[in-house]
């Protein structure tokens, strides 16, 4: 069915009114479309807004008189409001017109349900999406183009677009209620009440975070000379990947595909480890030089957009620009202040992944070194090597530490030698670990935690058998049985998805409590396991008390009988670059 048959379903009002009361009903879906918008800033104030469209049982409304728009969010106040992506409608309503916060209850996003409908069964959650899964509609989206250009006046067309995109948003909805009660799963709305709800607002009030712009410059010109003098050495161009082939050739090394995974595997001659230092410094000078400035830096901050889920497994997603992909590296984190006269307060939890690990397989030897605050990849390294003598400066520390975090990622044999062996590499041991030491280690490594391996066997057959996986919380991930890594996802999922529902949840609470304290949610970023946020330096110790309690009080929530750590700063950083 076309698009165009979707109003030939409902009564179009005549522009800029409202039916009745008793018409509109108990749920409304809410559009905006605006013009003139930079496509790199959509969730900052740019662009125009042009009209409002409102949806409801048998109706459909559009206001592009913005004089009437006031008066019609207020006769709507008390209904349910249905948005496809509604952290992006909401802010833009809010530059033109007062909205109070909206409770869960009060709010509705279709993008957000079909996630949690339906995660690893669909890879695309769009309207144009729902309105062909559920309506057998196909939304005709190349309009939307016209909306870029600056305008004031809409074209017929143009309304069209506008009244379909809310007719199809609560028609959706309709579609989506339906399909919760045929499945009977009180955790969706569980996690939209406790979780999804809340942070749709929260995520609005997330402060931007303040860069050295001129700190940033000079790296970037940095890496850019560093690159150009990798070249310069390397004498030729090891961007080009015929090129690199023919340099290696030369020194007899043949390779079928220049990427990083199959030269990792050449990693002990000097050329690869140049090559691939080189694609690394080439990276940063691009992704992170001085067009990184030009895009995304707005009176001396970056505001981010956080997309609530942002993945299958429920983490959050950052973008324009992407907070969580910032190199750790302290020059570039270093760059990132606290506001004048602020500190940073940066706070994680300590083995949050192990300490889910431990929970979900409910392994003793696990669940104790926790609760005893033992160095897990330590543990895990005496363990596996069974050597009591070893320690904290041992390099086989390290290689527990790739299984503490490979593990549940599905890490194979081959995957953990081509890890070790760069680490003896990067760290001039001379040593190489074959295919077969790699599988006894990863043997070894179940042999010590039994629980674990039990708990991975029977989530691999809960997976082939019910066909998903949840969290804790009941975060349902479903898996394609012809994808090759489906069996790590039912391992992996309900400890990531986990995990990140337990960060939700601490935000949620820190809200809360900021609120109840007067306190103005200091959050500027969210880096999967890590809460930053900027605060007075008079009061940084009493907020981030607030925000370690909440973390803690997450976990104690969602994760009874494990022992949670949530490491704090001694001393409150200027910058990003270190809690100390």
């Amino acid at each position: 069915m076309s698009s165009s048959q979707l109003l030939k379903q409902v009564t179009v009002l005549p522009y800029n009114t409202l039916p009745s009361q008793e018409m509109i009903g108990s749920h409304v879906a809410i559009d905006t479309e605006l013009t003139g918008m930079n496509e790199e800033k959509l969730h900052r104030p740019t662009g125009n807004l042009i009209c409002v469209t409102m949806s409801g049982v048998g109706w459909v409304t559009l206001f592009d008189d913005m004089s009437k728009v006031q008066s019609a969010l207020n006769a709507v106040q008390e209904k349910r409001w249905i948005f496809h992506n509604a952290p992006f409608d909401l802010f833009h309503l809010r530059r033109w017109f007062n909205i109070d916060e909206r409770s869960p209850d009060k709010l509705w996003d279709t993008m957000i349900f079909e996630r949690l409908l339906w995660s690893g069964y669909y890879t695309s959650f769009s309207l144009a999406d729902l309105a062909r899964r559920y309506l057998k509609v196909v939304l005709d989206k190349k309009v939307r183009e016209q909306f870029s250009k600056k305008g004031s006046v809409l074209t017929n067309e143009q309304r069209i677009y506008a009244m379909e995109d809310a007719v199809a948003t609560y028609m959706s909805w309709e579609y989506q209620v339906r399909q919760i009660d045929l499945r009977k799963d009180d955790n969706i709305y569980k996690l939209w009440n406790e979780i999804e709800g809340p942070m749709i607002e929260i995520v609005q009030r997330f402060k931007g975070f303040s860069i050295l712009s001129d700190k940033w410059e000079e790296m970037a010109e940095k890496n850019e000379s560093i690159k150009n003098a990798l070249a310069n050495k390397l004498g030729f161009n090891p961007g080009s990947p015929k090129q690199v082939k023919d340099a290696l050739a030369k020194q007899g090394i043949i390779v079928f595909s220049t990427q990083e995974s199959d030269l990792l595997d050449f990693i002990h001659h000097d050329i690869v480890k140049k090559i691939l230092e080189y694609r690394k410094t080439a990276k940063l000078a691009s992704t992170y030089g001085k067009k990184f400035l030009h895009r995304f830096v707005e009176n001396g901050k970056i505001f981010s957009h956080y997309w609530t889920v942002g993945a299958d497994s429920g983490r959050m997603a950052s973008s324009n620009p992407n907070l969580q992909n910032i190199p750790s590296d302290k020059n570039f984190r270093g760059c990132f202040v606290a506001s004048l006269g602020n500190v940073l307060g940066i706070y994680d939890y300590h083995q949050q992944e192990p300490c889910i690990t431990a929970f979900e397989s409910q392994d003793q030897a696990l669940i104790d070194a926790i609760a005893n605050h033992r160095d897990l990849h330590l543990e895990t390294a005496i363990r596996v090597f069974k050597d009591e003598s070893i320690t904290k400066d041992d390099y086989r520390r390290f290689l527990g530490k790739i299984l503490n975090l490979g593990i549940t990622y599905g890490l194979g044999p081959a995957a953990l030698r081509r890890q070790v062996n760069i680490y003896y590499s990067e760290n001039n041991i001379d040593m190489s670990m074959g295919y077969r030491e790699a599988l006894d280690l990863i043997k070894a490594y179940f042999e010590s935690y039994p629980g674990i391996d039990e708990w991975s066997k029977h989530q691999k057959w809960l997976g082939e058998h019910q066909g998903y996986v949840t969290t804790a919380m009941g975060r349902r991930r479903y898996l394609n049985p012809y994808s090759f890594n489906w069996k790590n996802i039912t391992v992996n999922d309900p400890i990531q998805g986990g995990a990140a529902d337990q960060v939700k949840l601490a935000i949620v609470m820190f809200d809360k409590a900021c609120k109840a304290s007067g306190i103005d949610l200091p959050i500027v970023a969210v880096v999967h396991d890590e809460i930053v946020i900027d605060v007075p330096k008079e009061s940084a110790k009493s907020i981030g008390g607030i925000l370690q309690h909440c973390m803690e009080a997450a976990g104690h929530k969602l994760y009874p009988g494990i022992v949670w750590t949530v490491s704090s700063p001694k001393e409150f950083p200027i910058s990003w670059a270190g809690k100390d």
